[in-house]
């Protein structure tokens, strides 16, 4: 396991200030806020990482979209109305 103890103070001082605010009820409850937090962006990095797969083989396999045809479909999802 890395030492990371030259964190120690700049992470309890953020602990600290956190739950100063109120938001959390206990240390407990922060950490658990926290651990969800990883969680979730795991989960998002996860997916993001297989979509990135999924496009990379249809492009292997020839399944692509012209750039104008990608382009317009960009423009009329986003433009201002």
């Amino acid at each position: 396991m890395d030492d990371h103890s030259d964190y120690g103070a700049p992470l309890e001082q953020a602990i600290s200030d956190v739950l100063a605010t109120g938001r959390f009820a206990s240390r407990d409850d922060l950490l658990r806020e926290g651990a969800r937090i990883v969680t979730e962006r795991e989960m998002l990095r996860a997916t993001l990482h297989a979509k990135i797969e999924q496009g990379l083989a249809d492009a292997d396999a020839g399944r692509l979209v012209p750039i104008e045809q990608v382009m317009e479909e960009m423009r009329t999802r986003w433009s201002p109305r």
